[in-house]
């Protein structure tokens, strides 16, 4: 790709239509619990190749042209991010999770703390500063664990952009969705370059 004058990549203009799979659910004011993810619709959120292309859209995860799992799902090779990380309130407590041998994580739905939040109709990232989020070393790196406080995170739904993320290393403000490939070294600046 042609590099701005930042030496960030640029693209031609994109559309993404986002859409959920939705279960049929029983009528309003019965009995159901509605505590978990997976009572109303699909979960995890998680695009493939080739319907989607480079991880654009959506960075929960993503799977590529080879099987592997990508972008926050997979978190750089070390346990994948929690809901609650970025959805503090909606869910606080951590998920389990499984992994294939290509990296796709597998999560298990997670109890929901405020069903209100939850269908509000606004994609609500309130980071989670009571817990840092720690990078767990797994086998493909080895390396000690690392943690980042996220304090100071702020998430822009306008511009659909992070800042002052600690996870992103030197990237100060990150654009959610991004173009992402493993193969191309510029775009993987754009979220963590050190």
């Amino acid at each position: 790709p042609i590099l701005d004058q930042y030496g960030n990549p640029t693209y031609a203009p994109y559309t993404v239509t986002y859409s959920r799979v939705y279960k049929t659910t029983p009528e309003w004011g019965t009995s159901g619990t509605f505590s978990t993810c997976t009572e109303c619709h699909e979960f995890p959120l998680t695009t493939s190749y080739p319907s989607v292309q480079a991880g654009v859209g959506d960075s929960h995860q993503w799977v590529d042209e080879y099987g592997y799992g990508n972008l926050h799902a997979y978190n750089m090779g070390y346990e994948p991010l929690s809901c609650k990380t970025c959805h503090y309130g909606i869910v606080t407590q951590p998920n389990t999770w499984s992994e294939t041998s290509y990296g796709v994580t597998i999560y298990n739905p997670v109890m929901l703390a405020s069903r209100q939040l939850h269908v509000n109709g606004t994609r609500d990232v309130l980071f989670d500063t009571t817990t840092p989020a720690d990078y767990i070393s797994t086998s493909m790196w080895g390396s000690p664990p690392a943690s980042y406080d996220l304090t100071g995170a702020v998430y822009d739904p306008a511009a659909k952009t992070c800042s002052n993320v600690g996870c992103h290393q030197a990237q100060t403000t990150v654009t959610w969705g991004a173009p992402y490939r493993t193969s191309d070294s510029t775009e993987c600046n754009l979220c963590h370059q050190m």
